[in-house]
């Protein structure tokens, strides 16, 4: 794609071109833009856009996009984020700065950002994201087809739901394919896959990479020490954590030998073929 943007344009149209653009390219071009045109984009962005432009950026860029909106705008793209985005840009602040944003988010919201800026850099709780679905494993199919379809939020990670008993202990998981085809004559632990696949909060964030490589799993869950779900690390978290290792978003030409570190963190084939595609 080009590396410029004509700002000439009429808002109608750059809107448009906007629209098209992936955001994580987006933020390649912010940076390079003069302040009139940043302010300019900005102000004709997208909402989910802006979401998706933001969390490619440096920190230092995230700061100067909210510094362009305002208190209300600033409040909705501090709600659109995932948590472990969220989480991401907040540690990046001092402490006042932090307050004030975490005052935009519901409790909830703000206590987890808050516990999972408690857990150190290295553990696998560190990348997790807390948004995500549990089902009780005593709902019936109609029950918790309907509980996902009511609660469920933009950001929350719906390819597979995992199934909790009375102690939010995990139980196991379901596919959301499987949920969605199944007769609601069915029991709903006959669709249960057990799961032996997960991390513990402080086990490391390398230990969590080789999960999802050697089980070549979508997404893996996070327990604390009584076996509770508290967050799942995405097969998205491991790129991006890797991606954060390695090159900044201003970096678009990925070589050979960053494709063979990668490699050798164990990243699936499948994740590295869309970096290779993404950078070249």
């Amino acid at each position: 794609m080009s590396k410029r943007i004509n700002f000439k344009h009429s808002d109608a149209l750059l809107d448009k071109m906007f629209e098209a653009i992936h955001g994580y390219d987006l933020a390649v071009l912010y940076p390079n833009l003069e302040d009139i045109e940043k302010k300019r984009m900005i102000e004709l962005i997208k909402e989910n856009k802006l979401s998706d432009m933001f969390v490619e950026l440096a920190h230092e860029d995230q700061v100067d996009v909210l510094n362009y909106l305002s208190i209300n705008k600033q409040k909705q793209l501090i709600k659109n984020l995932e948590s472990d985005d969220l989480k991401e840009f907040i540690e990046g602040l001092d402490e006042d700065k932090q307050k004030e944003y975490l005052k935009y988010l519901t409790k909830v919201k703000a206590k987890t950002i808050e516990l999972l800026l408690t857990y150190e850099e290295d553990h696998a709780a560190s990348i997790m994201t807390t948004d995500f679905i549990t089902i009780h494993v005593d709902m019936s199919i109609k029950e918790a087809t309907n509980k996902i379809t009511t609660t469920s939020k933009d950001n929350d990670y719906i390819d597979t739901i995992f199934v909790v008993n009375d102690l939010n202990e995990l139980i196991g998981l379901i596919d959301i394919k499987d949920l969605i085809i199944a007769r609601s004559s069915q029991l709903l632990k006959n669709l249960i896959e057990e799961e032996d696949y997960f991390v513990i909060e402080d086990d490391s964030i390398e230990k969590a990479i080789n999960m999802v490589q050697d089980y070549d799993r979508n997404a893996i869950p996070v327990l604390d020490h009584y076996h509770h779900i508290i967050g799942i690390i995405t097969a998205d978290d491991i790129f991006d954590e890797l991606i954060d290792d390695s090159a900044t978003v201003g970096q678009v030409t990925l070589n050979m030998a960053r494709i063979g570190f990668f490699r050798e963190y164990g990243l699936p084939e499948r994740i590295l073929t869309e970096l290779s595609l993404a950078w070249s």
